[in-house]
């Protein structure tokens, strides 16, 4: 559960920064 909360956390986190960073974490 928590990683589902981290990445959904992450994913609006790299969305307002860009969006590139989710396909290097990735």
């Amino acid at each position: 559960a928590e990683f589902g909360i981290d990445l959904t956390a992450i994913g609006e986190l790299v969305e307002a920064r860009g969006g590139r960073a989710m396909v290097e974490i990735r």
